[in-house]
């Protein structure tokens, strides 16, 4: 359903996969969770990873050091 333009960034070593999304579609994806946010964190419930909080991974990362 959603596509963007793949570019590959040259990492060493190795190539590493960048894809670039279109600037509407984040603009769409934008409006529409600030809509149904909570409901969705809501349906997500604990099956999401730091769903729904502020800098939630940040902790998770810390958490695990």
């Amino acid at each position: 359903m959603r596509q963007c333009r793949v570019a590959a960034l040259d990492k060493q070593p190795g190539v590493r996969p960048l894809g670039v999304g279109e600037a509407l579609m984040r603009l769409i994806s934008k409006v529409v969770l600030a809509d149904c946010g909570r409901e969705a964190k809501a349906a997500c419930g604990s099956t999401q990873l730091c769903a729904g909080l502020e800098a939630g991974i940040e902790g998770a990362i810390h958490a695990v050091r």
